[in-house]
C-alpha cells in the first residue's frame, strides 16, 4: 500500500493540473508525472532533508523520472514541450515551499533535466 501524504496542502494539491484537459500528452504520461510528484512529497516526508544539497537529491531523483518519461514520449512522437516544463517546475516549486524551503532555486533542484 502506498504511504499517504501527510502535509495537508500536498496531499489535496492538483499536481500537473494545467495539462490535465490537454489532448497532445497520453494520460497515462501525465498520470504517471503526477506520481512522481506525489512520491517526491513521500520522499521528502520520509528522509525529512535538513539542506537544500539533501532536498536536491530527492528532486534531482524525480527529475530523472521526467527524464526517462520524456523517452517514453518521444517513442510516441510528443515531447515535454514548455507548458509542460513550466507545470513540472512550478509543482516542484511548491513542493520545495510546502516542505519548508521556501528561498531555493527551483533551477538547482531541477538541474539534471534533459527536457
Amino acid at each position: 500500500m502506498t504511504q499517504a501524504i501527510s502535509n495537508e496542502n500536498m496531499a489535496t494539491f492538483e499536481f500537473l493540473k494545467e495539462l490535465d484537459n490537454s489532448t497532445f500528452y497520453p494520460k497515462e504520461s501525465i498520470a504517471k508525472g503526477k506520481e512522481y510528484l506525489r512520491d517526491l512529497c513521500r520522499a521528502i516526508e520520509s528522509s525529512q532533508p535538513k539542506t537544500i544539497q539533501d532536498l536536491t537529491e530527492l528532486t534531482q531523483k524525480t527529475t530523472q523520472d521526467f527524464n526517462l518519461l520524456e523517452e517514453e514520449l518521444n517513442e510516441e512522437g510528443c515531447i515535454i514541450d514548455t507548458v509542460a516544463r513550466e507545470a513540472i517546475a512550478m509543482a516542484i516549486g511548491c513542493i520545495s515551499e510546502a516542505y519548508g524551503f521556501e528561498q531555493v532555486d527551483i533551477e538547482q533542484l531541477i538541474a539534471n533535466r534533459e527536457w
